[in-house]
């Protein structure tokens, strides 16, 4: 692949958030993080200067063999750190891929909770939404969000991906969804003016990589 976006910085997040119940307990997700290393190890291929924080994934990154920057992170606490001083550093690109977790227990004891009880109440309340911080540290980074929902066409991509656009102030937006065992993922932009529908992981990445390449090569 050619070098398309040599001396671009991109910061990619990927896989699950943990937060934690107990000492030893954790609520997650199932997310594998194969999106995050698709779109990094594409996005490395093309020239860009990839990081990636990880989460916890069953098989991480071959950072070198990619030359990638890795750094992983299980907790929501520790994505949340690593983020907002990453975004101090002022990527050009953020892709936003991680399954962050909406809601993190109120009050965390510091010991176990003792197994046997007929029920247990958990009291959550919503966590920080990390993708509204990154226009607030770093305006003029180019934002790309994610939302994955169970079911997504081209009839629901703008009334689920609005949030983004209104609240985070994305760029671009990608819906999408792994229904039936299959990839499908709706590229959207601003007011959903713009749909581009893809059928693999790299083949939007290949699409984000050109989105990309067009922006910053013009702005040369």
């Amino acid at each position: 692949m050619t070098r398309l976006l040599r001396d671009i910085k991109v910061l990619i997040t990927s896989g699950p958030t943990w937060v934690p119940i107990d000492a030893m307990r954790v609520i997650t997700n199932k997310s594998t993080g194969l999106m995050g290393q698709t779109l990094a190890k594409q996005f490395s291929n093309a020239g860009a200067q990839v990081t990636l924080l990880e989460g916890p994934v069953l098989n991480s990154i071959e950072d070198i063999e990619f030359n990638v920057k890795l750094k992983k992170f299980q907790f929501f606490s520790e994505l949340e750190t690593l983020f907002k001083r990453s975004l101090r550093q002022k990527y050009d690109m953020v892709l936003h891929a991680a399954a962050v977790s909406d809601y993190e227990l109120k009050k965390v004891p510091n010991k176990k909770i003792r197994s046997g009880q007929k029920s247990l109440d958990l009291k959550l309340e919503p966590t920080t939404k990390l993708i509204n911080q990154v226009k607030k540290i770093s305006p003029k980074t180019f934002l790309v969000g994610f939302k994955w929902e169970p079911k997504i066409s081209f009839s629901t991509v703008k009334k689920v991906t609005a949030s983004l656009f209104l609240k985070a102030k994305c760029d671009i937006v990608i819906a999408n969804t792994t229904a039936n065992n299959s990839y499908t993922g709706y590229i959207v932009d601003q007011k959903a003016k713009q749909t581009i529908q893809v059928k693999s992981r790299v083949t939007l990445a290949q699409e984000l990589i050109q989105i990309a390449e067009n922006r910053f090569n013009t702005q040369e």
